[in-house]
């Protein structure tokens, strides 16, 4: 039973000893996932309703590696334009997705996609 004293810490840990633990097949499926987006990248970047605009990049590298890294350039940073113009963002809530894949030492697009996340959420 747990006790109310238990951090979360605990509780996750209990929890996770009283699940089964993955057959091979699901072992498999999860290391064929991984390996698939090894040397892989996410972009995000989306304009706040103040204009600045946040962005983060996900890295996932070979034999698990894995990075995340976050900044925003505010509407009175030199760089603002540049980063505008780079993820073709144009009004508050624009959010743009981009994957891209190390190939032979360049990064490849393969996904490229923009959504509004504010007009998506007044539906």
């Amino acid at each position: 039973m747990e006790e109310k004293t238990d951090d979360w810490f605990t509780r996750l840990h209990k929890k996770l000893l009283s699940e089964p633990p993955p057959t091979p097949e699901e072992s498999a499926l999860f290391a064929a996932e991984r390996k698939a987006e090894e040397n892989t990248r996410w972009e995000w970047a989306q304009m706040q309703e103040n204009g600045d605009i946040s962005v983060r990049t996900t890295y996932r590298g070979e034999i698990g590696a894995h990075g995340v890294g976050e900044y925003v350039i505010a509407l009175n940073d030199e760089q603002y334009e540049q980063c505008k113009t780079a993820y073709r963002l144009s009004e508050p809530g624009d959010t743009r997705n981009i994957k891209k894949r190390l190939k032979e030492n360049e990064w490849v697009t393969e996904l490229d996609y923009l959504t509004n996340t504010l007009k998506s959420e007044s539906h």
